[in-house]
Parts: C-alpha cells; structure tokens; sequence
C-alpha cells in the first residue's frame, strides 16, 4: 500500500495546479481575442505569501485506517473537514467496525491482537501491555493532545524488535514503519525530527538507538501539539503539528532527563544465545496484512466499547503531560483486565543514568553536609569521598573535578526530587553558588517528581528537618551570602563555579 506524503508546495508546483484548476486568459492587444495562457506567477508567488492567510481548508494530518477523535469514529475516505483528516483508503475495507461494541466484543477484540504478538518473549505481562497501548495509540493519535514514546527494547538483536515496530505500521498503516536512524548532533537531530515530522507519516520509528537518549526535542515533540523550529536552507521558522506516534528500539534501550519520564518500554528477553533461529508457527510479515481488516476492526472495537461504556473512572494515577492518552488508550486496556502500561515507567527511570547521578550526589552531599550550604569548591574539599567521586563523575577533566562545570550540572537538574532531595541554590559566597540539599515532604510535588520517605523525617529528636521553617535555610554567618552582581544567582559562567 502506497502512503500519502505531506510536501511543501513551492511556486512551480502552485503555478501548475493552478493552471489546471482554472482557464487562465490574457487580452491580446493586437486582436483584441483572448487566448489561454498558464497561471501567472505573480500570483502564485502572493498565495504563498499570504501563509496561513489562505482560506483554505486546513490538513491536520492523513489516516490510512478509520480514526478516533473525541469518542467518533471516523470511517469515511478522503478529507473530513471537521476533524481536517484526510483518510487514505480509497477501497475501504473497513467496514465491519461496530459503533458501540460491547464489553464482551472488546474482550474477544483484545484476544485478537495478543494473539499477533503471543510467541513474542515479553518479559513481563505489562510489556505486552505496552505493545498494545502502542498499537491502540494510532488510532487514536490525531484525537490526543499529547502521547508518549514507545520503546522496544531486548537483550540481544534478533529477538524481534523491529519486526513488533513493524506490525504497529502495517495494521495501522499498510506497510512497514518509517524509520529514522538516531544521532548522536542535537542540531542534526533537530532538523532530522522536524523534516520527518513535515512528511506527515503517522508512525516513526527510531531505530537502534545504543545510548542513553536525553533529547530535548523529542521530549517537547511528545509533550507538545505542535513543534517549531527553523527548516534547513530556510529563513522562516516552520510549524508543524505533532501527531505521530513515536516509537524507539534498540538493545537494552534507556533513557536519561526529561525523556525518560515520557516513554514507556515494552522489554524482550528471548534467554538464548541466537534468538534469530526461533521459528514462529506464521509468517507474521505475510499473515497480519491478510487480517489487517479485522486487526483494525479489533483496535476500534477496544476504543469504542470503553467509550460506550462512558469511559468509567477506573482510579488511575495521573500520567502528567499524557491526561488525554490516559483517559482513553490507558484505561480501555486496564478495564480489560490488561495490566496498566504505565507500570513499565519503574524499569525505564530506575535506569535514566542521569537520575542515577543525581541520586548518588544528593544522598553524598546530604551525608557530608545535610542542609548547610556549600559552594562546589567547598563541597570538593570538605566532602566525603563518595561526594568527590560523583562530582568526578559528572564533571571530571582529565582526572579532576572542573568547577564550572559540576556548578552547570547542579544547575541544570536543580529541583529535580529523587529519593526525597533536590538541589536549591542558597545565595552567592565569594562570586560562587551556594547550594543546599534540601528534603522533600512526601506528597509536596506529587507522583512524578520520584519522592521518596527515605530522607524524609531525619533526625535525632524525630522532627522534621525542616523543623517548621519554611524552606529559605539559614546560613552560618561566615558565609556572607550576596547576590551575584551579574545574574542576580541565576547561574551564569561567571557564578556558576
């Protein structure tokens, strides 16, 4: 199956269309007769300059299956202009999908898609979990807000990574997934995402990522409705919407910052040394096209019969930035009795190296110093050792710790709550930060800041650190806390140290 593209149109192209659209005529002045002549390009020239001032019909996106916004099923091929969706299924094949299903008819729906994926070595019950919610999301991406990554990851290669990427796409789509290669240049990979992104294609897969992906762009692609930024070879700044569905595969795959609190990992062990030679008893590349119909008619079924039911409050706990996913994709598999896929969120941030190195530096710095306020020069030469190793591990230089750039390190996760602590800045002492660790109560930032109680309540008479003052710590007097005169003690480079 053939996929539609979104393209930028440019003055040839317009010129041409416009040509066919209507009969252009010029006066011959000689004859005084009018004579066929193309579109002028003056005026294809000022329609593109009106941008966004076109009174056109407005492309959210393209559909290859029927689609989900607002609990309504859209089945209708081409373009739908209350939701702006144009659906690609000129043969429409879809038409056994039930407008309000049964609890019972969603259970024998949901059989159907394990039933795709059963000799798959999930690790866990939730990890097919995650593969389903995946598969759900798509059809109901363009109605969403805002959705997470999706990871695939295994022990080894050959265990079926990319083959489970490739279902999603060809029951969503008709064919294989797109795939991006992932890199290493956060500019590169800016221009890489917003290119793909312009293309339109409802699925895009990231592939073989082998290191721990941090990236701030993709983070705000997953979180945000549309994304800007600046096409290569180009003045203008583009903007683009967001509905794609994101998926990343890679062996042992993990996560550091922001990300990995947005993505949710389906793992694969297949506890053997050639996974590739395991057989299957079907060809899943050939027989999921051939059942695609029902596959699709499966996934819409799931959505419809929650919605049906008017989508029951089933308690979950929020998945901030995800509210609209939850509510829909999340909580149909849960009413099913699929485990909850945001389970998968523990293994993901228990593995973001970042939180790891923060959480190591909280509890030395807490060690060595509680809540007193300390600059990174400070911390360095009357800290413990285990501080000093993980300041080296954050801002080592041939073997030593640089000061500046541990101070940008604690400035760029300070407030960050891992086990119960954050980094605060406290003032400015002889030109550099003063930072303190300072213990979070339980329950003061909610679930996704990572508290925990461990350093919540500690203290010989059994009060609270904080005692009942507030959080504005006092400094001993030799301390002389001031201002930096350059940035007020926000950080900068001359501070920052």
């Amino acid at each position: 199956m053939v996929g539609l593209t979104i393209i930028p149109l440019d003055k040839a192209t317009l010129v041409e269309l416009l040509t066919s659209a209507a009969r252009w005529e010029i006066l011959n002045q000689k004859t005084k007769e009018y004579r066929a002549v193309n579109c002028p390009k003056a005026i294809a020239e000022g329609l593109l300059a009106r941008a966004g001032n076109w009174g056109f019909p407005v492309l959210a996106g393209i559909a290859e299956v029927p689609y989900m916004i607002d609990g309504h099923i859209y089945d209708a091929p081409g373009y739908e202009p209350r939701t702006g969706v144009y659906l690609n299924s000129p043969d429409n094949k879809f038409s056994e999908i039930l407008r309000n299903p049964t609890r019972l008819k969603a259970e024998k729906a949901l059989q159907k898609l394990k039933e795709v994926v059963k000799d798959f070595p999930f690790v866990e019950e939730v990890d097919g979990s995650v593969w389903i919610s995946a598969l759900l999301t798509t059809f109901a991406r363009l109605g969403l807000r805002s959705a997470p990554l999706f990871g695939i990851t295994a022990t080894v290669m050959g265990t079926g990574k990319s083959l489970l990427a490739d279902l999603i796409s060809i029951i969503a789509t008709g064919r294989r997934t797109s795939v991006m290669s992932h890199v290493r240049d956060h500019n590169e990979e800016k221009k890489r995402l917003l290119s793909v992104l312009m293309e339109g294609d409802p699925i895009i897969a990231v592939d073989n990522i082998g290191e721990p992906w941090g990236s701030d762009a993709m983070a705000a692609i997953l979180t945000a409705e549309t994304y800007k930024d600046r096409m290569l070879g180009l003045n203008s700044v583009i903007t683009v919407p967001t509905t794609a569905t994101w998926i990343a595969t890679g062996n042992n795959l993990s996560f550091c910052g922001d990300l990995s609190t947005r993505v949710l990992v389906a793992r694969l062990d297949p506890r053997c040394e050639r996974p590739e030679d395991r057989s299957f008893d079907r060809d899943l590349l050939a027989w999921v096209p051939e059942h695609r119909a029902e596959l699709v008619a499966a996934c819409l079924t799931i959505l419809g019969s929650y919605v049906a039911a008017r989508s029951p409050d089933l308690g979950l706990r929020p998945f901030g930035r995800f509210e609209d996913w939850s509510a829909l994709v999340r909580a149909a598999l849960v009413w099913l009795g699929q485990p909850d896929p945001c389970q998968a969120r523990a293994h993901t941030e228990g593995s973001d190296p970042v939180k790891q190195s923060l959480g190591a530096m909280l509890a030395a710095w807490w060690a060595s110093f509680r809540d007193t306020p300390k600059t990174v020069g400070q911390a360095v030469s009357s800290g413990g050792d285990e501080l000093r190793e993980t300041l080296l591990i954050v801002s080592g230089d041939k073997g030593c710790i640089n000061l500046r750039k541990a101070g940008s390190w604690l400035a760029k996760y300070e407030g960050r709550v891992v086990e119960g602590l954050r980094f605060q800045r406290a003032g400015v002492y002889q030109r550099s930060v003063l930072w303190s660790v300072v213990s979070v109560e339980s329950g003061e930032f909610g679930e996704s800041c990572e508290f925990g109680h461990r350093h919540a309540r500690e203290n010989q008479g059994g009060d609270s650190i904080l005692n009942g003052r507030d959080q504005t710590h006092e400094t001993p007097e030799t301390h002389q806390i001031r201002s930096c005169p350059r940035c007020s003690g926000e950080g900068c480079d001359w501070c920052c140290q």
